[in-house]
């Protein structure tokens, strides 16, 4: 049931330290009961990381219900398990469409800070979705920005990842992983 579900994520989520033999099990029961989830790995993980790692896999229905019940429960680990389940990198694997999407919605400034120091493939995902005269101008921003903190980066990083998630939300993109076979 939806509230079992929420009780044994949030069990999960409140675990410090979880070995891979527990964490294989786990995996198992949920594989058979919520289906399509991929193996989490041998590493030990912390319970949070292995909710997100979940969410990320289960139906859209199902993370909404499980974040909004731990949401009630305990504030912080609900956002510490949503900032674990979608990572700036992982927008490499978002479709052209959706990544013209968000450079649409984001402010320039933010794109500007957090394509600071990414890897080129990172970087040329975004460039490739914008016209030649929009990344001629993104990449003269950038180099006359200079040297800046890390942490400027990773803030101007997370205002993305937010602005994807609020897209999300709205039903204009998907961060979900589409099956090709």
């Amino acid at each position: 049931s939806e509230d079992l579900q929420a009780e044994i994520i949030y069990r999960l989520a409140s675990m410090d330290k979880i070995s891979s033999e527990v964490i294989e099990e786990i995996e198992a029961v949920i594989k058979e009961q919520m289906g399509g989830m991929d193996a989490l790995g041998d590493r030990v993980k912390s319970g949070t990381g292995i909710v997100a790692q979940i969410l990320n896999d289960a139906e859209i229905s199902v993370e909404r219900h499980v974040l909004e019940n731990i949401q009630h429960r305990d504030p912080q680990m609900a956002d510490d398990i949503k900032e674990q389940m979608l990572l700036f990198e992982d927008i490499i694997h978002f479709d052209d469409r959706t990544v013209q999407l968000i450079i649409n919605e984001m402010e320039k400034t933010d794109l500007v800070m957090g394509l600071k120091g990414v890897n080129d493939e990172l970087s040329n995902k975004f460039l490739s979705n914008m016209s030649n005269r929009a990344a001629d101008m993104l990449r003269e921003d950038m180099d006359a920005l200079g040297p800046v903190p890390l942490k400027d980066v990773k803030e101007a990083q997370q205002r993305i990842i937010k602005k994807i998630k609020e897209l999300e939300e709205n039903g204009q993109i998907t961060t979900r992983k589409m099956d090709t076979e």
